[in-house]
């Protein structure tokens, strides 16, 4: 299991996504969006945002 940190770039620009046929769908409303934005920006330099 990979254990190291990565920027968001890389995160999308290096790694190939795949959900399987039987995972249902998920979408956020707007209320979900910006609690996790909020979440974001209130970060204090040098923190993680967990978002497993």
């Amino acid at each position: 299991m990979q254990t190291e940190l990565l920027s968001l770039s890389k995160v999308f620009t290096e790694n190939i996504f795949r959900i399987p046929d039987y995972q249902r769908g998920y979408s956020w409303s707007d209320r979900q969006l910006k609690d996790f934005w909020s979440d974001i920006t209130l970060l204090a330099p040098g923190e993680d945002h967990y978002t497993g």
